[in-house]
């Protein structure tokens, strides 16, 4: 019987090796499953929570994003979101799901933060890090006439315009998307550190101001409950509305108000008109909208167009 060549065996004995090679890469991929690397199913520590935990981890100072468990296991019908010490309520929605909006302050110093979320009982259930990113807001000058410069708030107007920012309860009338109040473009960002007579004045701008012409229809950018409905001697004009579940909205220096407070109002409706009322240099709308007691940027939610 003749012996097989160095040909033919070298042949078989690479064939033997490929097999080999091709049933380890198998046996891996059944023994182990992929590593999520997306936000929506991040490593989970906590039995509490299933693997369907979605949220962003990457967000820009004066910014917000949503936290939404899909499917909370029993027991876990409530709970608190926490980044750099603000606190952000998880409500138990129609689907079942819990879902909370966290906002990041202004002037948060870019960098790594924990995050975690909690049980009722302050039990940590999940953490992880959320990286905050410079937004690179501006600086704007804006020219104060002398008559403006005496302009004060009237007694109880901040503390009522403060207690409606910090709204963090309630039922939710908010739905995504919002609309733009005005389809003006934007004239002055949010963020802005602002300048009177350049002059810095130690605040920042905390909504933003729309280009609007006296008189223009301003718009609910979503369903809400009436707070505020009254002429100020420093906002002028103004509308404030809770939409529930921590997130409010504000609408000053208007000429005219359409609606009154405890009134219910639909994303849409109208509920007054532009105005340069108050510490105003001329007609346009400005619109703030806050998240858990902090002013955040409205044009994540709309976002207009720069003028």
């Amino acid at each position: 019987m003749k012996r097989p060549s160095l040909l033919i065996l070298s042949v078989l004995f690479s064939v033997f090796c490929l097999g080999i090679s091709l049933f380890i890469k198998n046996a891996e991929a059944v023994g182990q499953a992929p590593v999520p690397h997306d936000a929506s199913h991040p490593r989970n520590k906590t039995p509490l929570l299933k693997e369907e935990l979605k949220m962003a981890h990457t967000v820009k100072q004066g910014e917000t994003f949503m936290i939404q468990i899909l499917h909370p296991r029993k027991g876990f019908d409530e709970g608190t979101a926490w980044l750099t010490g603000v606190k952000a309520p998880l409500f138990k929605q129609t689907n079942g799901s819990l879902q909370g909006v966290m906002p990041v302050k202004v002037n948060q110093k870019p960098g790594g933060y924990t995050f975690k979320i909690q049980n009722r009982d302050g039990k940590t259930l999940y953490e992880s890090k959320v990286e905050v990113v410079n937004a690179h807001y501006s600086k704007q000058n804006i020219r104060v006439s002398s008559s403006m410069k005496g302009t004060q708030p009237e007694s109880g107007e901040l503390e009522t315009i403060g207690k409606l920012k910090k709204e963090t309860g309630g039922t939710r009338y908010w739905t995504v998307p919002f609309v733009a109040p005005t389809t003006d473009c934007m004239n002055s960002r949010f963020g802005n550190l602002r300048l009177h007579n350049g002059k810095f004045t130690g605040n920042y701008h905390k909504g933003i101001d729309l280009r609007s012409p006296q008189g223009r229809p301003i718009r609910a950018t979503t369903g809400g409950t009436v707070k505020i409905s009254r002429f100020y001697r420093l906002h002028g004009g103004t509308v404030g509305l809770d939409h529930g579940q921590g997130i409010s909205s504000i609408y000053i220096h208007m000429s005219k108000l359409d609606v009154k407070p405890g009134e219910k109002v639909e994303k849409g409706q109208v509920i007054g008109r532009v105005g340069s009322t108050g510490f105003a240099t001329g007609p346009h709308l400005h619109w703030g909208l806050y998240v858990n007691g902090l002013p955040v940027n409205p044009a994540q939610w709309v976002h207009p167009k720069r003028c």
